[in-house]
């Protein structure tokens, strides 16, 4: 039981971590993306585009 709840613990701090993480990221990203200009955002979405497609064409050879 002291196990179980031991490795329970562990998985609740590793979540929040995670959590305090991931929010931390998506800050930062919204704040990148508050500056950029709409050219900026269409070519971010080509560059994301290309490297999707590259990803596909590899997963396929």
């Amino acid at each position: 039981m002291r196990k179980a709840l031991a490795e329970h613990d562990e998985v609740l701090h590793a979540t929040i971590a995670i959590a305090h993480l991931r929010g931390q990221t998506y800050e930062s990203l919204a704040r990148t993306g508050e500056t950029m200009t709409t050219a900026d955002m269409v070519s971010y979405a080509y560059d994301q585009i290309d490297r999707a497609r590259a990803q596909l064409n590899a997963a396929t050879q």
